[in-house]
């Protein structure tokens, strides 16, 4: 399995559990419960500078692709592709 697919599969799973917890939380509207919105970004060393910093900027402008598409959401962004989120 490819490591972006992986990851994808991983912040689902992430996102699956906290569902299962249905923890309340009343300041969230659309379904009073507690929700997370995710960002990855993967890449090989031989693909992709090994600049730590750039890995840390492209997982943030993933979290931030996956909060403006919605709350509870997933987003990576891996070599030249992007995983598309579940609905909530």
């Amino acid at each position: 399995m490819p490591v972006s697919d992986r990851c994808a599969q991983i912040g689902e799973e992430i996102r699956d559990a906290l569902h299962e917890l249905a923890m309340l939380h009343a300041q969230n509207p659309p379904s009073r419960l507690v929700t997370v919105s995710l960002g990855a970004a993967t890449g090989l060393p031989s693909q992709t500078s090994t600049d730590r910093n750039a890995l840390v900027a492209a997982a943030d402008r993933a979290l931030y692709a996956a909060k403006d598409s919605g709350r509870d959401r997933a987003g990576d962004v891996g070599p030249g592709r992007a995983w598309p989120a579940k609905s909530a």
